[in-house]
C-alpha cells in the first residue's frame, strides 16, 4: 500500500468527484482521487451528455443550469482533453390555450433569470425542421 499523504482525498472518479478535485487542485490543494474502475466509467459514462434548462425550475434551478452551462464552454477551452457536451435544446409542446398561457408565462420567467428560452408557434416549428 502507498504510504501517499493528501490535503483533500475524493472518492469516486464520475462527474461529481472529478471536477471536485479538478477545481480544488486549481485553487491549489493537492488532491487525491480514488476510483474503483476508470475514471467516469460508471454512471458518467450512461449520462446523455447535454445540460438541460426546460425541467428546472425558473429560480436557483434554472440559474445553476445556466453557470453549468457556461462552465462546461469555458472547459472546452481549458482542458487539454476534449470531452463530450451536447446542446440540443428542447421543445415543450402545448396542447391547450390554458397549457400555452402557463408555458408563456414559465418562458418570460426562465427569460427573466437570463435563460435563452422562446416561444414557438406553429409557422416557427416547420421552419425548425
Amino acid at each position: 500500500m502507498n504510504d501517499i499523504n493528501h490535503e483533500v482525498l475524493i472518492i469516486g472518479g464520475g462527474i461529481i468527484g472529478a471536477s471536485i478535485s479538478y477545481f480544488l487542485s486549481k485553487a491549489g490543494y493537492d488532491v487525491g482521487l480514488i476510483e474503483s474502475k476508470e475514471i467516469a466509467s460508471l454512471t458518467s459514462s450512461h449520462c446523455d451528455g447535454n445540460i438541460l434548462a426546460i425541467d428546472k425550475t425558473p429560480g436557483f434551478d434554472s440559474q445553476m443550469t445556466l453557470r453549468s452551462q457556461k462552465l462546461i464552454h469555458e472547459l472546452s477551452k481549458e482542458l487539454i482533453l476534449p470531452f463530450e457536451y451536447r446542446k440540443p435544446g428542447s421543445i415543450l409542446v402545448c396542447e391547450t390555450e390554458k397549457e400555452m398561457q402557463a408555458a408563456e408565462q414559465w418562458v418570460q420567467q426562465q427569460r427573466d433569470y437570463g435563460l435563452d428560452f422562446k416561444m414557438l408557434d406553429k409557422q416557427d416549428i416547420k421552419n425548425e425542421s
